[in-house]
């Protein structure tokens, strides 16, 4: 139970940083570079995801790097990509039908997300 809620923690804080990272780049590559937002939000989901990856497997729930399950990346983008989905869906439908403001509209999807990742984290790293 304490090593459950140690990961939670961890998960949490990791979930910080990577929710800090892909809101920088969306708003840099939106505003600095001019690049549509759903673009964007394609590129910072990415850009996030891929450094969640090692982070989640070397510091949340601590997997044998040495010893990676073969299928274990597949999975993970497959995860992934699945997030990135609800993510782009959810942002695309707050911007034009619900004329959200684009960076709230990622904070909902971001929120929704984020409970995707937990739970197919958990079964991937077999946790």
């Amino acid at each position: 139970m304490k090593y459950n809620i140690m990961r939670i923690i961890k998960f949490a804080g990791l979930g910080l940083v990577t929710t800090a990272l892909d809101f920088c780049l969306l708003f840099l590559l939106t505003e600095a570079f001019h690049i549509y937002y759903i673009y964007s939000a394609f590129f910072s989901f990415v850009g996030a995801t891929v450094f969640n990856y090692f982070m989640s497997k070397s510091y949340v729930f601590m997997t044998d790097s040495q010893n990676p399950n073969r299928f274990e990346l597949l999975y993970f983008l497959l995860f992934s990509t699945i997030g990135l989905v609800i993510n782009q869906v959810l942002v695309f439908v707050s911007v034009e039908y619900f004329s959200l403001y684009y960076l709230f509209a990622k904070l909902l999807a971001t929120i929704v997300v984020m409970i995707w990742n937990y739970n197919s984290r958990r079964f991937l790293f077999k946790a």
